[in-house]
C-alpha cells in the first residue's frame, strides 16, 4: 500500500478497515502506538546523546548540549565544557513551574520586575517607588481578579 493511500485515509478496494486497523495495531509496538513519539535520550535507534549538563535529560543536538545549555553555553563565552556543565543548572525556563506575581492576592506570573504585566506597569507608572512599601499600599488587582470580584 503506498503512502498516499494512508495520508489519504483510503484502502485499496476489497480490504477490511476493521480488520486492517487490528492487524496494524497488533504488529506496532506499543512505545510506537502514541500520537507523538519522544524518543529517550541515548535511545539507540531513534534518540540522540543525553545533554552534557548532568540531570538536564534532554536531548543533546549542538556539540553535545540541548538548545536551551548550549545557547546558555554560548552567552557565556564557550569556557570550558566539563567544568561549566558541572556547575551549570539543569533546569531550563521551558520546564520550570511559573513563578506569581509578588503583589499580595495576584494570581498571574511574572512578567517583569517580578511583578505581573499590570503589577509591573503600574508600578512604574508609580515611578518605580520602593518595591516593598509600594506591595504593602497595593490595592489594585489585574481586571480579571476585579471581574471575579465583582460577579461573586
Amino acid at each position: 500500500m503506498s503512502g498516499r493511500a494512508l495520508a489519504v485515509g483510503t484502502l485499496p478496494a476489497g480490504v477490511d478497515r476493521e480488520r486492517f486497523a487490528a492487524r496494524l495495531v497488533a504488529a506496532v509496538r506499543p512505545e510506537f502506538a502514541a500520537e507523538v513519539i519522544v524518543p529517550a535520550s541515548g535511545d539507540v535507534v531513534l534518540g540522540t546523546p543525553a545533554c552534557a549538563v548532568p540531570d538536564c535529560g534532554r536531548a543533546s543536538s549542538r556539540q553535545g548540549w540541548c538548545q536551551a545549555h548550549f545557547r546558555r553555553w554560548d552567552k557565556v563565552g564557550r569556557p570550558e565544557r566539563q567544568a561549566w556543565a558541572a556547575a551549570a543548572d539543569s533546569q531550563t525556563w521551558g520546564h520550570r513551574r511559573l513563578a506569581g506575581c509578588r503583589a499580595p492576592g495576584c494570581r498571574f506570573s511574572q512578567h517583569r520586575d517580578r511583578l505581573c504585566y499590570r503589577h509591573s506597569q503600574d508600578w512604574r507608572r508609580d515611578g518605580q517607588p520602593e518595591i516593598h512599601a509600594w506591595l504593602a499600599a497595593c490595592q489594585r488587582q489585574p481586571k480579571t481578579d476585579q471581574l471575579a470580584a465583582s460577579e461573586n
